[in-house]
């Protein structure tokens, strides 16, 4: 079994291009590989918020040191990089079409 990120970037929900053709390459990985785990990642409904001071600060304390709100901070961060790292192959989507 693989897993699949399906990053969307595109701030248009309407007549995106990109998508509607990420979306249909997802659909033909989902009825040819339904093995697979898919992962959607919209950043236009769930944005990364701009880096500050105390993100930046707290990437450079250790987990166990750090205050409840350091531990905030960097949870997004600590978050994303977990999904990258749960990718096992990283193929790129037309190779399975």
């Amino acid at each position: 079994m693989k897993n699949v990120l399906h990053i969307i970037s595109s701030p248009r929900t309407n007549g995106s291009a990109s998508r509607t053709l990420g979306n249909a390459i997802e659909e033909k990985l989902q009825e040819t590989y339904p093995e697979h785990s898919i992962t959607t990642l919209d950043l236009l409904k769930n944005p990364f918020p701009h880096l500050g001071e105390e993100q930046v600060d707290s990437w450079f304390i250790p987990a166990e040191n750090r205050t409840p709100e350091q531990n905030a901070a960097v949870k997004r961060s600590d978050d994303a990089i977990a999904q990258l790292q749960a990718i096992r192959y990283h193929h790129h989507f037309c190779s399975y079409l």
